[in-house]
């Protein structure tokens, strides 16, 4: 739909993943003018793992977000098992809760609309090098807005910055790309009380247990070996490499995602256009944080989005709380990503850590950090 009277709001977030509707509703709530744009039609799926980790949770609790119907439906998981060829690993786990995603971003923009937030599907973005917002609803008319700031999370998949020269990707020479699906039955090799990872040299497929019987099951894998894997779709083939019975998926929709390890060359310009969550970039999310890492960066983007808004921003100032505020999880991820491309490694991880219960608790001591929340970041005045 058009904008209300063809006015321009304060504040344009393009993305209405949990990153965007988290920062629409709070920059609504702090009486700021504020529309959400969001390319694709709601509800709809989303590759995601599900898994939001306590310190997710505990953001969204402080942002009085917390009493959404999708998370008071959501297990909680307490344990990852771990598999690798013949060898099996069980951690414990800080608590997370599985998601549907469809529904998760369904209720967050439910919670932005009731805040004041104008919210527009099925309808593109551009910002031009001129720092406008050209968008074309469906259903409607192209309007150009000039709003105060420019909040952009759309995620991995989002051309919002296409024609804006101050930013580009920079993807990892060693990349996966991401493979995922809802599918009707929990696999019989997984519990139902722990997510499971199964691995190898190709790559690595998470199993999510949901509130309904169903599962969530996320894959990251080498596209080299993929595009040798003519035999069969490339989820039935990762899933068969690594001896897992995924069931018939004839009938089930299956979600790709571009190159994963990625960063931008900058995540702000003009002193109003502001990156937040996987539009910033992105690193293989084996330990599922990547859904509380983004409401992190929506909490902390705030007081720099208002002093934008108010004319109080000091360029800079985002993305040094931002790199302050990541710097020791990018370092541990980046550990693990290059600890995951070595099989036999893990394999050896795997055997000393079941002989050993003091290493097994500092693995799980290692999740705990990466779940610690950062501060909100620095004084944006």
């Amino acid at each position: 739909m058009p904008m209300l009277d063809g006015s321009t709001p304060q504040a344009v977030v393009i993305g209405a993943g949990p990153a965007g509707s988290v920062v629409a509703c709070l920059l609504a709530r702090a009486g700021i003018e504020t529309a959400l744009i969001e390319r694709s039609a709601f509800p709809r799926p989303k590759i995601c793992g599900g898994c939001l980790a306590q310190s997710g949770f505990e953001r969204l609790q402080s942002c009085d977000l917390s009493s959404l119907p999708s998370l008071e439906a959501a297990p909680v998981i307490s344990k990852l098992d771990l598999h690798s060829g013949d060898r099996s690993l069980s951690l414990p786990l800080p608590r997370y809760r599985v998601v549907d995603r469809a529904r998760f971003d369904l209720d967050l923009i439910h919670a932005s609309v009731r805040a004041g937030v104008r919210f527009l599907d099925e309808t593109t973005a551009q910002i031009t090098p001129g720092g406008a917002v050209e968008i074309n609803p469906k259903n409607g008319d192209p309007q150009t807005l000039h709003p105060r700031v420019i909040i952009v999370a759309d995620g991995l998949k989002g051309n919002s910055l296409a024609h804006h020269p101050a930013f580009a990707w920079r993807i990892g020479r060693r990349s996966r790309v991401g493979i995922g699906a809802t599918i009707n039955t929990l696999p019989w090799s997984c519990a139902s009380n722990a997510i499971t990872m199964f691995h190898n040299a190709h790559g690595y497929l998470g199993v999510a247990p949901m509130h309904d019987g169903r599962a969530i099951v996320a894959s990251a894998v080498d596209p080299a070996w993929i595009k040798k894997r003519t035999d069969a779709p490339p989820l039935v083939s990762l899933a068969g490499a690594l001896g897992v019975e995924l069931g018939d998926l004839t009938q089930t929709r299956t979600l790709g995602a571009p190159a994963l390890t990625r960063k931008r060359s900058h995540i702000e310009a003009d002193g109003r256009i502001l990156l937040i969550g996987d539009s910033i970039g992105y690193i293989e999310p084996f330990t599922g944080e990547g859904m509380s890492w983004v409401i992190e960066d929506a909490a902390m983007v705030i007081e720099h989005a208002i002093a934008c808004c108010n004319g109080r921003y000091n360029h800079g100032n985002w993305t040094r709380a931002h790199a302050h505020a990541h710097l020791r999880r990018s370092m541990l991820c980046k550990s693990v990503s290059n600890l995951l491309r070595r099989e036999m490694l893990v394999r050896t991880t795997m055997s000393v850590c079941a002989r050993s219960p003091m290493l097994t608790s500092m693995l799980s001591k290692s999740v705990n950090k990466l779940q610690q929340r950062p501060s909100l970041g620095m004084n944006p005045a």
